[in-house]
Parts: structure tokens; sequence; C-alpha cells
């Protein structure tokens, strides 16, 4: 579990509302469980609207090395549909 902090909303319309959900999050699973999009965790992070803390992963997941989907948190799914939507040649 990557814990994370949301700065105060700094959104405008729909995502307004939806930010104003998922801020509370304390980890990426709980951001996603309140609502936030995959989608949305790239944008906030990359606009400066969440941090993320350590523990890290020492590698990324691998998906091809996965050898059952047990092996894979709920967080793990979710990022991985998301990445296999934006760009199917990846996975």
């Amino acid at each position: 579990c990557t814990p994370v902090k949301y700065r105060p909303n700094p959104k405008r319309g729909k995502s307004f509302h939806r930010y104003g959900k998922y801020e509370k999050a304390k980890t990426v699973g709980e951001a996603l469980a309140l609502g936030s999009y995959p989608a949305d965790l790239l944008f906030d992070y990359e606009h400066g609207h969440l941090q993320a803390f350590p523990p890290f992963r020492k590698k990324p997941l691998d998906i091809n090395k996965v050898k059952s989907l047990e092996d894979m948190t709920e967080t793990d799914m979710v990022i991985f549909r998301f990445l296999a939507f934006v760009d199917p040649n990846r996975t």
C-alpha cells in the first residue's frame, strides 16, 4: 500500500466533486476505492496535487511474470487494466 497525500481541492467542474471524494485517501488503493480514476492519479501526481511516500516496490510489477491473479492486489489489477487500455502494446 503506497501512502499518499493530496493537497486541498484545486479543481473545477465534475473533477472538483470527484476529487472532493478521494482527496481524503491515505493510500493509492483507497483513492481508487473512493472514486479516483487511474488517469486522475497520473494527472494529480504530474500537477503536484498528489504526493506518494515509501514504501515503494523495489521493481515495477511485471505482468508477464505474475503466475496467478491472486498474486496481484486490487490496485495492481486496476492499474494494469488502465495500462492495457491506454497502451495495449505495452501489456
